[in-house]
């Protein structure tokens, strides 16, 4: 009786935190190529000309932001390593916890073209973390996956033969 009522409860909550599960293990699988998927659909963002002088330095994309747009606040310049790579700049948005990249030309400082796709993986990301419903959507997903260990531990419990020694063994 305790076995089949247990299954049952088993059964219940696995459909309903699976659901929750499979939601967080697709959007965290497509999150993971955010990088692949940016660079394919951005190449004029991603990817700039080489030429034959060598990439500016922070300092000097700093010091020409600063003399273009002396009220721009920068938080960090980062250059790629390969000749090829675009450099970016995260600027601080005002109100905004995190900042605004920007993609920029290591050679000539000049900005690229904005990155298409940016608010599609803001949103697979905000229903990956919290299901988009803020701080509830966070609760929700930690419990579901704190349920996934007593799914593991009570699916082998009911696997479990009666008798271990019999015929049948685990499978």
């Amino acid at each position: 009786m305790f076995k089949k009522t247990f299954f049952q409860i088993h059964w219940f909550l696995g459909i309903t935190a699976g659901l929750i599960l499979s939601i967080m293990g697709v959007t965290g699988a497509i999150y993971s190529y955010e990088q692949p998927i940016q660079r394919w659909l951005n190449p004029d963002s991603y990817t700039v000309k080489v030429e034959n002088h060598a990439k500016l330095t922070p300092a000097e994309i700093y010091q020409h932001f600063q003399v273009q747009n002396p009220e721009m606040k920068i938080n960090s310049i980062t250059v790629a390593k390969a000749p090829e790579e675009a450099s970016n700049i995260n600027i601080v948005k005002e109100g905004a916890r995190r900042g605004y990249t920007m993609m920029v030309n290591p050679y000539t400082a000049e900005i690229l073209p904005e990155v298409k796709g940016k608010d599609f993986f803001q949103f697979i990301q905000q229903l990956h973390r919290n299901l988009t419903v803020g701080e509830v959507g966070k609760q929700i997903t930690g419990a579901s996956t704190l349920m996934l260990i007593f799914f593991v531990l009570s699916g082998l419990y009911l696997r479990w033969p009666k008798n271990i020694l019999s015929n049948s063994g685990l499978l």
